[in-house]
Parts: structure tokens; C-alpha cells; sequence
């Protein structure tokens, strides 16, 4: 994950130092919370030419609580001092590589835009599985034992994303998601924080 990071941020430097470059062309980082069904952070690098078409690659990273876990399940004492956090739990790491056609809701301005996004994804996934009740130190230590499983799959992701530029380097994007994969739907929303080169420049004779 930090390689795939670290990837995005030289690649966004790179296109922001480049003043030519931005004279036709937008690349900007998104980042924030993502809520639904996962709940955890989607971060994400954006490209777009002449406000026409767009392409984006990202990390989504989700977590919930165990779907297969007991309905008297008790994390006991242990559960209780640390919050929940041993408790078991389904998670969800997705890369995205998206595709997509922008709308301007605004005229050629393009203070509102709608980005239609969508590609394959690929995900990775540990689930909480094999529960065993115990019958000692339940109090302390919970009333199950369970074991962690991975498994990974490929899926495809619809997320039409609506933007709005505050100015040529910030702004606020909202996308409700569908990740349709190999095991199972993820779904939600994300609030995202939009920086870089938002609003390409007006000196060339585009439409911009």
C-alpha cells in the first residue's frame, strides 16, 4: 500500500510542476471517509482531459463487523477494555482502476461537474470464520474463539462521483459506490477532499 502511495504522490508532483501540462489537463489527489456496508478510507488519484474524460486509480479500504459471528457472541472483559477492537471483524482492501465520462452541470465553468466512473477492481479480503464456543474464561476473554481467513477476487466498481471545485487546487467530491465482486457487494458512500490542479488553465483556446 505504501508503494501504490507513494506512486500517486510523485506522479501528482510531477504534474503540477509542469505548467504546459496543466494548460489542457486536471490531477488531483481525493481523500476521505467512506461509509456503507465497509466503512474505513478511500484514497484516490484522478486525470482528466479537457473536462471530457477522466481516469482514476485508488485504494478503498473497509472494515465491519464479522457477518458470520454468533448472535450470543461476547467479546467479554477483553472486548470491553479494548473497545471492541478483538472483537472479529470482515475487512476489505480494493484497488480501482476506473474509467469515466464528466459531465459540466455549471456551463463551461464547471463549477459542478458529475464524474461517471467506473472499472474492474481488485480485491483482497480477511474474514472472521470458524467460531468455537468456549467454556472457559468466556467472562474474560469472550464467549468464542475464531480464526482469521484471506481470500482475494476481482470485482467491478460503479461510483459516479459529483464535484465540486472551490477553486483551481481545492474542492469537495460525494460518490456513492457499488464494488460488485466475487464474494460478496460492497456498497456506500464517500466524502472526499479534492487537491491539485482541479481547474486546468485558461491560456490555451480549448473550451476551458
Amino acid at each position: 500500500m505504501k508503494k501504490f502511495l507513494l506512486i500517486i504522490l510523485i506522479t501528482l508532483w510531477a504534474g503540477l510542476a509542469s505548467a504546459q501540462f496543466a494548460e489542457n489537463n486536471s490531477l488531483y489527489l481525493g481523500l476521505g471517509p467512506t461509509v456503507g456496508n465497509y466503512s474505513g478510507l478511500d484514497i484516490n488519484f484522478n486525470y482528466a482531459f479537457q473536462r471530457s474524460w477522466s481516469a482514476q486509480i485508488g485504494i478503498k479500504t473497509g472494515i465491519r463487523g464479522a457477518k458470520n459471528k454468533p448472535d450470543d457472541f461476547s467479546g467479554g472483559i477483553l472486548g470491553l477494555l479494548t473497545r471492541g477492537l478483538t472483537n472479529p471483524k470482515d475487512e476489505i482492501t480494493s484497488y480501482q482502476f476506473l474509467v469515466g465520462k464528466m459531465i459540466l452541470l455549471d456551463g463551461d465553468e464547471g463549477s459542478f461537474r458529475l464524474n461517471l466512473l467506473t472499472g474492474p477492481s481488485i480485491n483482497r479480503f480477511r474474514n472472521s470464520v470458524n467460531f468455537q464456543r468456549v467454556t472457559d474464561a468466556g467472562v474474560i476473554l469472550g464467549t468464542y474463539t475464531f480464526q482469521s481467513e484471506r481470500d482475494s477476487g476481482i470485482g467491478w466498481m460503479v461510483k459516479p462521483t459529483f464535484e465540486i471545485p472551490l477553486g483551481k487546487v481545492v474542492g469537495f467530491g460525494f460518490s456513492p459506490y457499488a464494488n460488485f465482486n466475487s464474494k460478496n457487494m460492497a456498497y456506500g458512500f464517500d466524502i472526499q477532499l479534492l487537491l491539485g490542479v482541479l481547474q486546468p488553465s485558461r491560456k490555451s483556446n480549448s473550451r476551458y
